[in-house]
């Protein structure tokens, strides 16, 4: 059993913190140093020392490391005070306030569309950090469609994102065991998921609302906002997130980060909403600690974080 010398493991933390953003406190060394002994043995590499240097150098690796370190437990509407707060609170009052913006539009000459297309204030863009499983997303994607009269006018887009490509490709394709969906309203899941042998799997028409997304939060973090969206096949994509999206639902993510990390990922946050956003963080992730712009709310149980105009 390859041994692992003093001051080795130190470099260990080093590289995920310096690539992203990880930072494993010591209640967590032995859970890291773990993960370090089984893919250093499926590797077959003879040390420690022989496992860093490739993971320096080959990516894949990397990846297959940060997949055995980001652990992923969620579950459909978890933190449900949250969701009970975006249906009965949030999405009702950006509703109206658009439907009222579409009614004043319509006389402006300036914001012609052509007839048949969506109308372009008729648009959510939702963005899921550190969506794992995915059913974060959906769970953001059902109670969107149950809010809307009409959903096929509304231009719905929700970005999920993580660094773990193994969930990523679970989360692609949408199916889940019987026991995921207990949290699940009988209702809602008859309308959005199709039973299978298995479980359930999520229908077609809320599916492809939700895009997924491999991505690094440390690279968002480290630039002004810009993202890198890396999609299961073809080139990344890179844009200009500031202002982007009207919710964002971060939780359980910071806790991976030390408190530098923290600090700029919370105001990377801020940048990336709409002024009058909405940003839903975990309930052991409260912002108090951190200096920012966001006018706190709590309905219920829940609390969450608004971006003032």
């Amino acid at each position: 059993m390859p041994t692992m010398i003093q001051g080795q493991l130190a470099k260990f933390n080093e590289l995920v913190l310096d690539k992203y953003d990880l930072f494993f406190p010591a209640s967590k060394q032995v859970f890291l140093e773990n993960c370090l002994r089984e893919r250093l043995l499926l590797g077959g590499y003879g040390n420690y020392e022989s496992y860093y240097n490739c993971l320096v150098g080959d990516p894949e690796e990397m990846q297959g490391l940060i997949d055995e370190l980001t652990v992923n437990e969620t579950r459909f509407f978890r933190n449900l005070g949250q969701f009970k707060a975006l249906k009965e609170n949030i999405l009702p009052e950006m509703i109206e306030k658009r439907n009222r913006e579409v009614v004043k539009s319509w006389g402006d000459e300036t914001r012609y569309w052509k007839w048949g297309e969506r109308h372009p204030l008729m648009h959510f863009r939702v963005w899921s950090a550190g969506c794992s499983t995915g059913e974060e997303a959906y769970s953001i994607a059902f109670t969107i469609l149950d809010s809307l009269k009409f959903p096929r006018a509304w231009n719905i887009e929700i970005t999920a994102t993580d660094i773990n490509r193994s969930v990523l490709d679970r989360a692609r394709i949408g199916a889940y065991d019987n026991n995921s969906a207990n949290d699940i309203d009988p209702d809602m899941l008859t309308r959005y998921m199709d039973r299978t042998e298995a479980g359930f799997v999520v229908k077609e028409f809320p599916g492809r609302l939700v895009k997924f997304y491999e991505s690094n939060l440390k690279d968002l973090s480290a630039g002004r906002g810009i993202m890198t969206l890396r999609p299961a096949d073809g080139p990344g994509i890179e844009f200009d997130a500031s202002g982007y999206f009207d919710i964002i639902f971060c939780r359980n993510v910071m806790i991976y980060f030390d408190r530098t990390a923290q600090t700029r990922l919370v105001s990377t946050l801020y940048r990336c909403l709409k002024p009058g956003g909405f940003l839903f963080t975990g309930d052991s992730e409260p912002l108090h600690l951190f200096e920012h712009g966001f006018n706190i709310t709590t309905e219920g149980d829940a609390v969450y974080y608004v971006k003032p105009f």
